[in-house]
């Protein structure tokens, strides 16, 4: 069974990890402003899904600022949560993300 995410413009994902739970969360970037995106920020944001083992959205979520970001890896730390590693071209803000 095949799936797919995100929208009608370029949606990328950089690194896939199973989750603690059993599901899987995904991190990677998009362009797209339709589809499953939401709340697109600038021109790409940094986007993360996570997904059960059948592939179904359970959550996703978008993070960026007018100028690009991208989440290159993720990994679940010892307390459930999740760290980012990415890119930003903003230098105004921090940029936060919950899932």
């Amino acid at each position: 069974m095949a799936k797919t995410y995100g929208g009608s413009g370029f949606d990328y994902a950089n690194c896939i990890q199973k989750t603690n739970d059993g599901h899987y969360i995904i991190a990677g970037y998009t362009f797209s402003i339709d589809g499953n995106i939401t709340n697109l920020h600038g021109n790409r944001d940094a986007w993360v899904i996570k997904i059960d083992d059948l592939g179904n959205i359970l959550q996703q979520t978008t993070v960026g600022t007018n100028d690009h970001e991208t989440a290159n890896n993720i990994s679940q730390t010892h307390d459930n949560n999740f760290l980012i590693a990415g890119i930003s071209q903003n230098t105004n803000s921090a940029l936060t993300i919950s899932l």
